[in-house]
């Protein structure tokens, strides 16, 4: 199978020779920082969208709209990673969001709209130029490590994002105030990002060519319709989770029910990853998403708060691992070169699922309530375990065919 084929291709002299070096360090650190500041006002949107008068539809709504503006905004995404240097998108991601989270600090509901447009429209760039870079700082033998170190960051930012912003700044200084650290946090790690140019793989810029093929990559098709059915579920559980936890269970610290899964995550997720390296990723995916189907249904049975901690103990487990593993899938199906718009396609998937998923959920919850809300969650999880039993050939073809040219990842 593709993913016990060893290497024989050429030894770049640029290629890293360990996974923890200098450049994957810092290319981490960054990564970590502006995850941490997304998840340090993420939560707290729609806590204050709610405040602000929003019902579930509304909070909902507010939600989609990055996930919709990210995924009609990778007509550009995909071109723009072979025409300028991922280092310079990467700090004009940053930028943007700092410009998002200053709207927010208006506090003015309508402008919630806007600021989540934006949002999304850096988003779009986010996920391809993040892959590239990790990707030209790790080992080609050491990428599903990598990936896991990648999911692990995130983790990490999902633990302390919520302790920094909802438990603290938020509890102690309101939203306002969060919204104006996070902006100045985001100014910083755009002007850091800057010290990531690629040297693996030596940057050529080319005219921005807007065409299908370096929008969407056929190979890593597959790989779009996982991400979009497994995000429609997690964006749903990550936008009404706190406003179920506190307004319907009556809990006031959700925050650390997010820190409790998240904790759990960034041990169990990491270790999870560097088995599949060992024993092949299917094994180890497919066990996990059932383990992530079921967390919607301990969350709405959650009798108690420890019992809610159980829920988001699954959903985060179950993302830590499931997000790199695919993420693995994905670099390994394409060569090097077409890295840019296969991470485009599957941000393409990833960002349709995060719109349609809160959206429908906030329908559903409006409408038939939450306990329909969460049961319907399930369904995703299953279409995403379909796709990729369904799919696992064309898939390791790809993985074989990249390997048979000599690009090895």
């Amino acid at each position: 199978m593709a993913e016990e084929t060893t290497s024989t291709a050429t030894v770049n002299p640029n290629e890293p020779t360990s996974l923890l070096n200098f450049r994957f360090i810092r290319c981490i650190a960054i990564f970590a920082l502006m995850n941490i500041v997304q998840f340090m006002m993420n939560p707290s949107i729609s806590l204050a969208a709610q405040d602000a008068g929003a019902d579930a539809a509304l909070i909902g709504l507010i939600a989609s709209v990055m996930g919709f503006t990210a995924f009609l905004f990778m007509i550009f995404a995909g071109p723009s990673t072979v025409a300028f240097p991922p280092h310079k998108l990467l700090c004009f991601v940053a930028s943007g969001y700092a410009v998002s989270y200053f709207i927010i600090s208006l506090k003015i509901l309508p402008l919630f709209i806007l600021a989540r447009f934006i949002d999304g429209f850096v988003t779009s760039f986010q996920g391809p130029v993040m892959i590239m870079i990790l990707t030209d700082c790790s080992p080609k033998a050491r990428i599903a490590t990598a990936m896991g170190f990648y999911g692990a960051r995130n983790t990490l930012a999902k633990i302390v994002g919520p302790i920094l912003g909802l438990n603290g700044i938020v509890l102690l200084f309101g939203y306002q105030v969060n919204a104006w650290v996070c902006t100045i946090a985001m100014v910083v790690a755009a002007l850091v990002a800057l010290t990531l140019p690629m040297k693996q793989s030596e940057f050529v810029p080319k005219k921005m060519d807007i065409r299908p093929r370096n929008i969407i990559s056929v190979q890593a098709l597959p790989i779009f319709f996982i991400f979009f059915f497994l995000q429609m579920t997690q964006m749903a559980m990550g936008n009404f989770n706190t406003v179920y936890g506190k307004t319907v269970l009556g809990y006031q610290n959700v925050g650390l029910m997010m820190s409790i899964g998240n904790i759990c995550a960034i041990i169990i997720g990491p270790i999870l990853c560097r088995f599949a390296d060992s024993v092949g990723i299917r094994k180890v995916l497919i066990p996990i998403l059932i383990v992530y189907g079921c967390a919607p249904i301990v969350i709405f049975n959650a009798v108690s708060f420890p019992m809610l901690c159980a829920g988001a103990i699954m959903m985060y487990i179950g993302f830590s691992v499931y997000n790199p593993l695919a993420l693995t899938l994905l670099v390994k199906s394409v060569a090097p070169d077409k890295r840019g718009v296969a991470g485009n396609t599957q941000n393409a998937g990833n960002n349709l699922g995060s719109a349609i998923g809160p959206l429908l959920a906030g329908i559903i919850a409006n409408s038939m309530g939450y306990g329909v809300m969460y049961y319907s969650l399930i369904v995703p999880v299953v279409l995403g375990i379909a796709t990729i039993l369904g799919c696992w050939g064309y898939i390791t073809k790809n993985m074989d065919a990249t390997v048979a040219a000599g690009k090895k990842l």
